[in-house]
Protein backbone atom coordinates (compact mmCIF):
# COMPACT_ATOMS: atom_id res chain seq x y z
CA UNK A 1 0.00 0.00 0.00
CA UNK A 2 1.24 3.48 -0.88
CA UNK A 3 1.83 5.55 2.26
CA UNK A 4 0.44 8.68 0.59
CA UNK A 5 -3.02 7.13 0.56
CA UNK A 6 -3.24 7.32 4.35
CA UNK A 7 -5.26 10.31 5.58
CA UNK A 8 -3.27 12.73 7.76
CA UNK A 9 -4.14 15.24 10.45
CA UNK A 10 -2.14 18.23 11.65
CA UNK A 11 -2.75 20.60 14.53
CA UNK A 12 -2.99 24.30 13.66
CA UNK A 13 -2.47 26.92 16.35
CA UNK A 14 -4.37 30.19 15.93
CA UNK A 15 -4.68 33.50 17.76
CA UNK A 16 -6.15 33.01 21.23
CA UNK A 17 -6.18 34.10 24.86
CA UNK A 18 -3.40 31.65 25.68
CA UNK A 19 -0.03 32.96 26.79
CA UNK A 20 2.11 30.45 24.92
CA UNK A 21 1.06 27.82 22.43
CA UNK A 22 2.64 24.84 24.13
CA UNK A 23 2.37 23.28 27.54
CA UNK A 24 4.02 20.17 29.01
CA UNK A 25 0.73 18.36 28.37
CA UNK A 26 0.65 19.22 24.68
CA UNK A 27 -1.17 22.01 22.89
CA UNK A 28 -3.32 24.07 25.19
CA UNK A 29 -6.15 26.52 24.77
CA UNK A 30 -8.40 28.77 26.78
CA UNK A 31 -12.19 28.52 26.95
CA UNK A 32 -13.68 30.18 23.86
CA UNK A 33 -10.65 29.51 21.65
CA UNK A 34 -11.01 27.64 18.39
CA UNK A 35 -9.20 24.29 18.18
CA UNK A 36 -8.28 23.54 14.56
CA UNK A 37 -6.87 20.49 12.81
CA UNK A 38 -6.01 20.36 9.11
CA UNK A 39 -6.93 17.16 7.30
CA UNK A 40 -5.16 15.65 4.28
CA UNK A 41 -6.84 12.98 2.20
CA UNK A 42 -10.09 12.64 0.28
CA UNK A 43 -13.11 14.23 1.98
CA UNK A 44 -15.51 13.64 3.53
CA UNK A 45 -13.52 12.57 6.60
CA UNK A 46 -14.80 10.70 9.64
CA UNK A 47 -13.20 11.67 12.95
CA UNK A 48 -13.60 9.92 16.27
CA UNK A 49 -12.61 12.15 19.17
CA UNK A 50 -13.24 12.57 22.88
CA UNK A 51 -13.96 15.68 24.90
CA UNK A 52 -13.57 15.05 28.63
CA UNK A 53 -13.69 11.28 27.96
CA UNK A 54 -17.06 11.50 26.15
CA UNK A 55 -16.72 9.82 22.72
CA UNK A 56 -17.89 11.89 19.74
CA UNK A 57 -18.04 11.14 16.03
CA UNK A 58 -18.18 13.72 13.27
CA UNK A 59 -18.15 13.80 9.47
CA UNK A 60 -16.17 16.67 7.93
CA UNK A 61 -16.82 17.79 4.34
CA UNK A 62 -13.78 20.04 3.98
CA UNK A 63 -10.14 19.90 5.08
CA UNK A 64 -10.50 21.47 8.51
CA UNK A 65 -11.84 20.08 11.77
CA UNK A 66 -12.70 23.03 14.01
CA UNK A 67 -14.17 23.08 17.50
CA UNK A 68 -14.78 26.04 19.80
CA UNK A 69 -13.55 25.12 23.29
CA UNK A 70 -16.83 25.12 25.28
CA UNK A 71 -15.33 24.65 28.72
CA UNK A 72 -12.24 23.39 30.49
CA UNK A 73 -11.10 19.86 29.73
CA UNK A 74 -9.32 17.75 27.18
CA UNK A 75 -10.00 17.02 23.52
CA UNK A 76 -8.25 13.98 22.01
CA UNK A 77 -8.39 12.79 18.40
CA UNK A 78 -8.87 9.00 18.40
CA UNK A 79 -9.08 8.08 14.71
CA UNK A 80 -9.38 9.51 11.22
CA UNK A 81 -10.83 7.96 8.06
CA UNK A 82 -11.18 9.46 4.60
CA UNK A 83 -13.27 8.54 1.54
CA UNK A 84 -10.58 7.09 -0.69
CA UNK A 85 -11.27 3.80 -2.49
CA UNK A 86 -9.52 1.96 0.34
CA UNK A 87 -11.42 3.93 2.98
CA UNK A 88 -8.27 4.12 5.06
CA UNK A 89 -8.78 4.53 8.78
CA UNK A 90 -5.90 5.59 11.00
CA UNK A 91 -6.23 4.72 14.67
CA UNK A 92 -4.12 7.04 16.84
CA UNK A 93 -4.68 5.06 20.04
CA UNK A 94 -1.11 3.72 20.08
CA UNK A 95 0.73 6.58 18.37
CA UNK A 96 1.22 8.77 21.45
CA UNK A 97 0.83 11.88 19.29
CA UNK A 98 0.83 14.74 21.79
CA UNK A 99 -0.23 17.12 19.03
CA UNK A 100 -3.58 15.30 18.77
CA UNK A 101 -4.46 16.27 22.33
CA UNK A 102 -5.71 19.74 23.23
CA UNK A 103 -5.95 20.79 26.87
CA UNK A 104 -8.45 23.59 27.54
CA UNK A 105 -8.08 25.85 30.57
CA UNK A 106 -10.74 28.10 32.03
CA UNK A 107 -10.28 31.86 31.75
CA UNK A 108 -9.12 33.46 34.99
CA UNK A 109 -11.41 35.93 36.73
CA UNK A 110 -11.17 38.65 39.35
CA UNK A 111 -13.71 40.04 41.80
CA UNK A 112 -13.28 43.11 43.96
CA UNK A 113 -14.54 42.59 47.48
CA UNK A 114 -15.38 45.67 49.52
CA UNK A 115 -18.92 45.60 50.69
CA UNK A 116 -20.89 44.10 47.82
CA UNK A 117 -19.51 46.36 45.13
CA UNK A 118 -17.60 45.16 42.11
CA UNK A 119 -16.25 48.71 41.90
CA UNK A 120 -15.36 50.63 45.03
CA UNK A 121 -16.03 54.34 45.38
CA UNK A 122 -13.66 55.94 47.86
CA UNK A 123 -14.08 59.49 49.11
CA UNK A 124 -11.32 61.84 50.17
CA UNK A 125 -9.78 61.19 53.58
CA UNK A 126 -11.01 57.59 53.82
CA UNK A 127 -8.67 54.62 53.94
CA UNK A 128 -10.21 51.40 52.71
CA UNK A 129 -8.82 47.93 52.21
CA UNK A 130 -9.69 46.57 48.78
CA UNK A 131 -9.42 42.83 48.22
CA UNK A 132 -9.09 41.34 44.75
CA UNK A 133 -10.25 37.71 44.69
CA UNK A 134 -8.51 35.85 41.88
CA UNK A 135 -9.72 32.63 40.27
CA UNK A 136 -7.38 30.55 38.12
CA UNK A 137 -3.93 28.98 38.33
CA UNK A 138 -1.20 31.15 39.92
CA UNK A 139 0.97 33.07 39.32
CA UNK A 140 -1.41 35.92 38.48
CA UNK A 141 -0.84 39.28 36.87
CA UNK A 142 -3.48 41.86 37.74
CA UNK A 143 -4.12 45.22 36.07
CA UNK A 144 -6.46 47.63 37.82
CA UNK A 145 -7.35 51.27 37.35
CA UNK A 146 -8.58 54.16 39.47
CA UNK A 147 -11.12 56.49 37.86
CA UNK A 148 -12.26 59.91 39.04
CA UNK A 149 -15.44 59.82 41.11
CA UNK A 150 -17.01 62.74 39.23
CA UNK A 151 -15.93 61.67 35.77
CA UNK A 152 -15.82 57.88 35.35
CA UNK A 153 -14.36 58.21 31.86
CA UNK A 154 -11.20 59.75 33.33
CA UNK A 155 -8.58 57.18 34.40
CA UNK A 156 -6.16 58.74 36.90
CA UNK A 157 -4.09 55.68 37.78
CA UNK A 158 -3.22 52.30 36.27
CA UNK A 159 -1.44 49.66 38.33
CA UNK A 160 0.02 46.34 37.14
CA UNK A 161 0.87 43.77 39.80
CA UNK A 162 2.83 40.68 38.73
CA UNK A 163 3.71 37.33 40.32
CA UNK A 164 0.75 37.09 42.70
CA UNK A 165 1.02 33.55 44.03
CA UNK A 166 -2.18 33.41 46.10
CA UNK A 167 -5.86 33.80 45.17
CA UNK A 168 -6.13 37.08 47.04
CA UNK A 169 -4.46 40.46 46.59
CA UNK A 170 -5.02 43.34 49.02
CA UNK A 171 -4.35 47.06 48.76
CA UNK A 172 -4.93 49.92 51.18
CA UNK A 173 -6.63 52.61 49.14
CA UNK A 174 -6.70 56.18 50.39
CA UNK A 175 -6.99 58.04 47.10
CA UNK A 176 -10.42 59.16 45.98
CA UNK A 177 -11.87 57.30 43.04
CA UNK A 178 -13.48 54.18 41.65
CA UNK A 179 -11.26 51.11 41.50
CA UNK A 180 -11.80 48.58 38.74
CA UNK A 181 -9.93 45.47 37.55
CA UNK A 182 -9.41 45.59 33.78
CA UNK A 183 -7.22 42.55 33.14
CA UNK A 184 -6.32 39.31 34.90
CA UNK A 185 -3.80 36.79 33.69
CA UNK A 186 -3.02 33.42 35.26
CA UNK A 187 -0.43 30.78 34.36
CA UNK A 188 -2.30 29.84 31.17
CA UNK A 189 -4.81 32.44 30.00
CA UNK A 190 -5.67 36.12 30.04
CA UNK A 191 -9.08 37.79 30.42
CA UNK A 192 -9.72 41.49 29.71
CA UNK A 193 -12.48 43.46 31.32
CA UNK A 194 -15.23 42.73 28.77
CA UNK A 195 -14.61 39.03 29.61
CA UNK A 196 -14.01 39.38 33.38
Amino acid sequence: SDLHDVPKIRHLVEESNQLSDYDINGNYYCVGDQITFMLNGIPPFNIDYEFNSVPQKVEIQGNYFKRRAPGPGELTIKSLADSSARECKVDYEFFNRKDLKAVVYDLPSVEIVQGDNIEEDIHEGEQVEIIFLLTGTPPFKLTYIRKELDDSSKIVETEIVEDITTNEYRIMANLEGTYEAIEIQDRYCVARNHRI
